[in-house]
């Protein structure tokens, strides 16, 4: 999974530390859910970041090796999912649905799951999950449209 990596084994980077960033402007944060909702709405605009980048890397920081290793998949997969809306609605559902099934394999990792009687199959009860999943975002657009 991934690029492969070449390295030089005699090779040591020289750097000790981090540059100083003082007089470096800081950079602009935008509410979250406004810079969630804009998906390539402008590519001539100036770099900004969502005021909660700091919850969304420490969440991300916590995670263990085996999360860390697998939780591109999804994000993968929802960025192509959000991508696809506009132009092919069923093909944007389908990734939607592969990124939800991708993390509820990660949420049920090592634990028993209940089988499905008939067919056999494990039930993460993805279903229930992707209705709670859009439920939550139409609150949030319609948080975000009350505040605006």
């Amino acid at each position: 999974m991934g690029a492969k990596l070449y390295t030089v084994k005699e090779f040591f980077s020289s750097i000790d530390d981090l540059s100083d960033v003082g007089g470096v402007q800081e950079i602009e944060k935008v509410e979250s859910n406004a810079y969630s909702n804009r998906y390539a709405e402008s590519f001539d605009a100036l770099f900004d970041l969502p005021e909660n980048l700091d919850f969304l890397l420490d969440a991300y920081f916590e995670l263990d090796l085996y999360q860390k290793d697998r939780f591109p998949s999804p994000c993968a997969l929802f960025e192509k999912g959000s991508e696809l809306w506009s132009s092919h609605p069923s093909l944007s559902f389908i990734s939607f649905v592969s990124s939800l099934e991708a993390l509820v394999n990660l949420e049920y990792r090592g634990k028993q799951v209940e089988k499905c009687v008939k067919c056999g199959q494990d039930r993460h009860r993805v279903t229930k999950k992707l209705l709670d999943f859009l439920l939550i975002m139409e609150l949030m657009v319609r948080n975000s449209k009350s505040t605006q």
